[in-house]
């Protein structure tokens, strides 16, 4: 099995707290919303 290290988001949207959800990884999105 393989071991999740990051997520990739076209469109993050800030108001959900994403990167406090997804603490430990590595994150990266193309646009952010509020």
């Amino acid at each position: 099995g393989g071991k999740v290290i990051g997520a990739s988001f076209i469109i993050e949207l800030e108001f959900l707290n994403p990167r406090e959800k997804l603490k430990g990884y590595d994150i990266f999105s193309l646009v952010q919303y509020n």
